[in-house]
């Protein structure tokens, strides 16, 4: 269903998912800054702030959320909600639950090239913004967050048809957030235009500029929790430097 009005108050990941949450303005809740590059600012929803999910499970409904949570350190079991979350940012492409899922799919693993990464101050590289992902759709996080969608639903359904059991499913996609990571048939040219770049502060990564091979992680991954529930694990970020 296309969307043709939309609100966000903050242009910021975290303070927007937290308003979501709280029905609350930033000003309000005070978690004003996504915790990766934050200076001083709160950046986690305190357990005591009243969510509209927590009211509903006390209210007798099955809460979900599935999907990116990117509002701090108490995750959404805090909150009254079955956790079937993955924490950060970025896609947590190398998180153990999604290879699993890749392998009993027979599908492939996440492999990329012409990696295109801002820049921040200082010279610094900052955020991958978009590449080419040599995957095929139906083995995307994207769709990996999908099935896992409709598991839930599915619970959440048939007992809704044996108990009359009211629930509420949130559903987070990584994407339209960076970075974009076009399929192997798309092309270049679509990729900036959906990433919204300005050319002087993007640039190709230097295994990019040498060859159109695909870039592949090198070395062990940095540690990471892969419990189930608010995981994380090395993001697209971390898999292609």
């Amino acid at each position: 269903m296309p969307v043709h009005q939309a609100f966000t108050p903050s242009a910021i990941c975290t303070p927007a998912r937290s308003s979501m949450l709280t029905g609350q303005l930033p000003f309000k809740h005070q978690t004003l800054a996504n915790p990766e590059w934050n200076i001083a600012y709160s950046t986690a929803i305190p357990e005591t702030d009243w969510t509209y999910t927590q009211a509903l499970r006390d209210a007798g409904y099955n809460v979900g959320m599935v999907g990116k949570y990117h509002c701090g350190t108490n995750l959404p079991d805090k909150f009254g909600c079955d956790d079937d979350t993955f924490w950060g940012a970025e896609n947590p492409v190398a998180n153990e639950e999604y290879v699993a899922w890749l392998k009993e799919n027979d599908l492939p693993p996440v492999k990329a090239h012409d990696i295109w990464r801002g820049k921040l101050p200082g010279n610094r590289d900052g955020h991958i913004i978009a590449a080419r992902l040599e995957q095929p759709e139906e083995a995307t996080f994207e769709r990996f967050i999908a099935d896992r969608s409709i598991a839930r639903l599915r619970q959440y359904a048939k007992e809704y048809k044996e108990t009359g059991k009211p629930f509420s499913l949130d559903v987070h996609f990584f994407g339209p957030h960076l970075p974009t990571s076009s399929p192997t048939s798309g092309s270049t040219s679509w990729i900036r235009r959906m990433s919204c770049c300005p050319r002087a502060s993007a640039t190709r990564s230097s295994a990019s500029r040498r060859s159109s091979r695909t870039t592949r992680p090198t070395g062990p991954p940095p540690p990471s929790t892969t419990t189930s529930g608010g995981s994380s694990s090395p993001s697209i970020g971390d898999m292609w430097p």
